[in-house]
C-alpha cells in the first residue's frame, strides 16, 4: 500500500452519517479467506473471499464491509453497477479513488478480467481493456506505482495462448487426472496501464524468480519485495527484488541465518521505508503458522517477533493503517488442505502496532477512557476531536446491547526486545 493510498477517504458522508449507519448495521461481517482488503483513512475496506458453509461459497460480491478502526465498528455498504462475480484470490489495488480488482477464481474458473469500483459513489465498471489479455490466473500479488498496476506470478491457465512475450509456465503435475488439468504456476511480470488500459508484459533485466501462487510482495519507494509462496511441491522462503525504475530483478537476495521457514498464503506488508512485516502463512508440512517477522531492507536481516502463538492464520489479508498499526483480517486457521475437516475461517481482526502511538492518540484515549470525569468538558475541544468521542461513546453503548465478538486484539511489540528495531 502506497502511503498516499491511507489517506484517500471512501465518501461515507459526515461522522454523524457514518454512526447512523453503523447503528443500523450488526457487525456480522462473514468469516472469509481469499478475500482483498485496503487501508483507507480511518477505515478497513473488504471486499470478496469465500466461506465455507456446509458447501464452499462466494461471499456476496455487491457487499462492501468497512471497519472503522477508530470505533471499532463494521458497516456493510451495498454497491451497484456492473458488479463483478463472487471471486477469491483476487490481486487488487487503489488508484484515484478507484479500487481496482483483477483476475482471481469464481464459480466458472479462473479470470483475467479488471473490474474497477469508484470509492466515491460505489459503482462498479467492468475496464474494457485495448489489446492482450493475460492468462486467466488466481492467487498472484499486484502493486501500484507511477499509474501503473503491476502484477506478478499466480495459479492459472498457460500463458501461451495469451500475452506471453516474456516469462516461464510450469504446469501441476497432481492435476494431470482432475477436471481441471491443465493449470499450473508463471512467473510473469505484466504491467497494466490505468491511462491507456493497456497491459503489457515487459522484459526483464537480472534474474527472474520461480514461478509461484500465494506468494507476498510488497513495495518500499521504488523496490518491490517478494517472499515465499507455493512452486510444484515446495513452499519456499526465497527473497527477491525487483526495482521498478530499471526493471531489474536481484536474483534470490542473501539473507543472515535467522529466516522465516518456507510458506504460501502469508502476508507481507511495508511498515515504514525500512521495515516489512511478515505474518502467518502455510507450512510445507500444512500446518498454518502465527509467526511475525521483520525484515529490514538496508541489512537484509529477518528478526522473528515476539508474538502469541494462538491465532494461526493462512490466505488472510494485512495493511497499513493511518496509525502505522498493521491490521490483519480473516483468513483460515487449520489445514486449509484436510479434506477430513472443514476448514475453520474467522473474521477476526488483529492489531499489530509496530512503534509508538503518536501523542495525539494517547491523549484521545485517555479522554475517552476517563469520559465519566472529562465529558463535561468536550464541548471545549475542537468539533472533529468531540464528535468521534461522541460516536465512540454511542457505539460502545451499542456493542453492550447487542453482545457482539470480543473487540480487536491489540498487540503492542513496540516495546519487547525482539522489535527495538522499529521504536
Amino acid at each position: 500500500m502506497s502511503a498516499d493510498e491511507e489517506d484517500r477517504p471512501i465518501d461515507n458522508g459526515s461522522d454523524e452519517e457514518q454512526s447512523e449507519d453503523a447503528r443500523r448495521h450488526t457487525p456480522t461481517i462473514s468469516p472469509r479467506c481469499g478475500h482483498i482488503t485496503h487501508c483507507v483513512g480511518m477505515n478497513v475496506l473488504v471486499w470478496g473471499g469465500y466461506k465455507e458453509d456446509g458447501q464452499e461459497r462466494y461471499l456476496p460480491p455487491e457487499d462492501v464491509w468497512v471497519y472503522n478502526l477508530e470505533l471499532e465498528i463494521w458497516s456493510c455498504h451495498r454497491t451497484n453497477g456492473d458488479v463483478p462475480p463472487g471471486m477469491s484470490g483476487c490481486c487488487s489495488c487503489i488508484y484515484d479513488n478507484y479500487l481496482y480488482i483483477i483476475g482471481g477464481h469464481s464459480i466458472t474458473g479462473n479470470c483475467n478480467s479488471i473490474y474497477k469500483l469508484n470509492l466515491k459513489d460505489l459503482t462498479w465498471s467492468r475496464v474494457i481493456v485495448l489489446g492482450e489479455l493475460f492468462s486467466p490466473r488466481d492467487k498472484a500479488t499486484a502493486w501500484y506505482h507511477n499509474e501503473k498496476i503491476y502484477m506478478f506470478g499466480g495459479f492459472g491457465m498457460p500463458i501461451s495462448d495469451y500475452l506471453d512475450d516474456h516469462g516461464s509456465f510450469e504446469l501441476d503435475p497432481s492435476l494431470e487426472m482432475s477436471y481441471i488439468r491443465n493449470r499450473g504456476w508463471n512467473n510473469q511480470l505484466l504491467v497494466f496501464d490505468v491511462i491507456d488500459e493497456t497491459w503489457s508484459n515487459p522484459k526483464c533485466k537480472g534474474v527472474t524468480p520461480y514461478p509461484r501462487a500465494a506468494h507476498a510482495t510488497t513495495r518500499v519507494g521504488d523496490n518491490v519485495y517478494i517472499f515465499g509462496g507455493r512452486y510444484l511441491l515446495d513452499r519456499l522462503n526465497d527473497l527477491h527484488c525487483l526495482n521498478l525504475s530499471t526493471l531489474t530483478w536481484s536474483g534470490e537476495l542473501t539473507v543472515g541465518s535467522n529466516v522465516p521457514c518456507g510458506r504460501s498464503w502469508h502476508t507481507l506488508t511495508a511498515a515504514s521505508n525500512k521495515y516489512i512485516f511478515l505474518y502467518g502463512g502455510y507450512t510445507q508440512d500444512n500446518q498454518p503458522l502465527s509467526d511475525a517477522w521483520v525484515l529490514d531492507v538496508n541489512t537484509l536481516q529477518w528478526t522473528q517477533l515476539d508474538v502469541p502463538d494462538n491465532r494461526p492464520r493462512l490466505w488472510h489479508t494485512a495493511c497499513l493503517s493511518r496509525q502505522q498499526d498493521i491490521v490483519i483480517f480473516g483468513g483460515c486457521t487449520n489445514n486449509i488442505l484436510d479434506q477430513r475437516l472443514p476448514s475453520v475461517h474467522t473474521n477476526e481482526v488483529i492489531l499489530f502496532r509496530l512503534s509508538p502511538k503518536c501523542l495525539q492518540r494517547i491523549c484521545f484515549d485517555v479522554v475517552f477512557n476517563m469520559r465519566e470525569r472529562t465529558q463535561n468538558d468536550w464541548d471545549s475541544l475542537p468539533y472533529n476531536i468531540k464528535n468521534m468521542l461522541e460516536n465512540k461513546v454511542k457505539c460502545v453503548r451499542k456493542k453492550r446491547l447487542s453482545k457482539p465478538p470480543e473487540e480487536a486484539p491489540q498487540i503492542d511489540i513496540s516495546r519487547s526486545t525482539s522489535s527495538c528495531v522499529l521504536s
